[in-house]
């Protein structure tokens, strides 16, 4: 699940099923964190008005905040 200083994160969707992450032991790829303003102007637009149909997408303008709010945990 650890992997030196990262977690090791796994993406699921199993129809009809909603998506998931959980930790992972398997192997995969390094993705560099990035700060909401260095995303393009177009990949920020996508994940504002982009219909993902039931799916609730947590990292844009709509959301983000809440999401926080409800994970903090004090």
């Amino acid at each position: 699940m650890l992997d030196g200083t990262s977690i090791k994160v796994n993406y699921e969707s199993n129809y009809p099923m909603n998506h998931a992450t959980d930790v992972t032991t398997k192997g995969g790829d390094f993705q560099d964190l990035i700060m909401w303003d260095q995303l393009t102007d177009f990949a920020r637009k996508a994940l504002n008005e982009t219909s993902f149909g039931d799916a609730n997408v947590p990292m844009n303008d709509g959301n983000f905040v809440s999401k926080l709010d409800k994970a903090w945990p004090f």
